[in-house]
């Protein structure tokens, strides 16, 4: 009983950040909801059933959790995003390792996203 109800506040504190992610360009929306989606699979049928019934679900963690590729539209758009948001800590921060652990962190998300995650390739237009 109390796993589950660990699971279910894990599930849901991931969905609030989720959603938060989504207008907050520094915080990511899909590793949230992905994590609330394992939290709820494994502590609530009812509560998993309904993540995947949502829009957000289904507009940011369905294709890629299908596909496990991210479009070459979207891998740009993260980077940019990651840049930005990290490029301004490295600009306000004055602890020079804090900086150089910054930057190796940016070099590494910037390998892993071009050159481990698929990329996938743009939908024609006839397709849906």
């Amino acid at each position: 009983m109390v796993k589950r109800a660990l699971l279910l506040s894990i599930g849901f504190i991931s969905l609030a950040a989720g959603i938060i992610g989504v207008y907050l360009p520094l915080l990511p929306t899909t590793p949230f909801i992905l994590l609330a989606l394992v939290c709820f699979s494994k502590s609530s049928d009812r509560f998993h059933s309904w993540l995947i019934s949502t829009n957000l679900y289904k507009k940011y963690v369905k294709e890629f959790q299908e596909t496990r590729a991210v479009s070459f539209a979207n891998k740009i758009k993260i980077l940019l995003f990651l840049y930005v948001s990290v490029g301004i800590s490295i600009y306000f921060i004055d602890y020079r390792f804090i900086r150089l652990g910054l930057v190796g962190m940016l070099i590494l998300q910037t390998y892993v996203l071009l050159f481990k995650v698929k990329t996938r390739k743009p939908k024609k237009e006839h397709e849906s």
